[in-house]
């Protein structure tokens, strides 16, 4: 695989650009912290990466590298630290950097004969350090100790603002690759979950819809329906019922006697329904759609029912 990649390239800068590039940048190999999937029992890190997860954060890049490098007789290693962090405050002379464990980092470094150790970047959304051509041009020109300085310090805000920025794209990818890997290894979890949740909902929706039966029948018989008002009794003398058993030989007002000594705070309206009641059936009055009047006593009557406990 590291010959395929590195063929045709002369030097052995070109060779080590070679690998870096082909993990930085190809699209088959994706950066996640929290994505990384474990090494199976008996499996290589650096293949189980190379061939089959292909998601890993910056030690899987960088041990990749490293043992790529190897593998064609190029002197590597790896090197575990941390990045540059964030910058505290700047002085004259000097910059302060916060350095967290969000910064820990790990990176390769070749040995170039002349050059000693060069470290190398392989690992996505990172910058490299200081690479060997920049190395070759301070060996042809060494600048003076104060543009040292400002080579030094002059990057420092700018570096500073990429690693704010990289560690915010970090901390939002890493939240996104969480919920992604949990959805993945617990597949089976989440559709039982998911099922038992639906059914709890449903059962939710018809225990509300059962306790409400009446008060949404009413509703719907007064405001849609337009039933008359003997229609719109009975529903509600039926709800009352429910609360308050009545006998098949008791007549309303015997009945309505009752539910006032049991629901004394609905005595007067009840009693008052169940007379205009009597009165159509009876021919004295018309059967007509309810009033205004009527309409809200029956649905104040309703929801003070529906709070009432059943009396036995």
């Amino acid at each position: 695989m590291t010959r395929e990649i590195t063929a045709g390239k002369e030097t052995l800068y070109d060779k080590v650009k070679a690998v870096e590039s082909y993990l930085k940048i190809s699209s088959q190999y994706r950066y996640s912290k929290s994505g990384t999937r474990h090494v199976p029992k008996n499996s290589d890190y650096v293949e189980f990466f190379l061939f089959e997860s292909k998601v890993g954060y910056c030690d899987n890049f960088s041990s990749a590298m490293s043992v790529m490098l190897r593998s064609i007789g190029i002197p590597t290693r790896w090197v575990k630290g941390f990045s540059q962090g964030q910058v505290r405050e700047t002085q004259d002379d000097y910059s302060v950097y916060n350095i967290r464990n969000s910064d820990a980092h790990s990176w390769v470094e070749v040995y170039f004969e002349g050059s000693d150790w060069v470290p190398f970047e392989p690992t996505p959304s990172f910058t490299g350090t200081q690479q060997v051509q920049e190395q070759k041009k301070e060996e042809k020109t060494t600048p003076s100790s104060s543009d040292k300085k400002e080579n030094n310090t002059q990057p420092s805000s700018t570096q500073s603002a990429k690693s704010v920025t990289r560690n915010q794209q970090e901390n939002r990818e890493s939240i996104i690759d969480k919920i992604k890997l949990f959805f993945d290894d617990n597949k089976k979890v989440v559709t039982f979950v998911s099922q038992i949740a639906c059914l709890v909902l449903v059962m939710l929706i018809l225990l509300i819809v059962f306790k409400y039966r009446y008060f949404m029948g009413l509703l719907i018989s007064i405001g849609i329906l337009k039933r008359s008002f003997t229609r719109i009794y009975r529903l509600l003398l039926k709800q009352i019922e429910g609360k308050l058993p009545r006998e098949n030989s008791e007549t309303l007002n015997s009945y309505a006697e009752k539910v006032s000594g049991e629901m004394p705070e609905i005595s007067v309206t009840f009693s008052e329904l169940t007379r205009e009641y009597e009165a159509v059936t009876y021919g004295v009055r018309k059967d007509v759609t309810v009033s205004e009047n009527q309409k809200n006593n029956i649905l104040d009557l309703s929801k003070y029912l529906i709070k009432t406990k059943k009396n036995t």
